[in-house]
């Protein structure tokens, strides 16, 4: 038997926004929720590359500023 976690309700919201095709909705339910990693991997599902390398470069530079504190 395998367990799964439900998902968090900002989780569920995010989804049905991309169900609905309101990719800008999901992302900023994610983001506002910290759930920063499931925004990136979503915009990788989606082939939406720009974004998805916004996304990727803005959590690169926070991990490296946090580093260097």
């Amino acid at each position: 038997m395998h367990h799964h976690a439900l998902p968090s309700k900002a989780e569920q919201k995010a989804h049905m926004a991309l169900l609905g095709g309101r990719t800008q909705e999901a992302e900023s339910i994610l983001l506002h929720n910290g759930l920063v990693f499931q925004a990136i991997y979503n915009n990788m599902k989606l082939h939406n590359w720009t974004r998805y390398s916004v996304l990727l470069n803005i959590l690169l530079g926070v991990i490296f500023f946090c580093i260097l504190q």
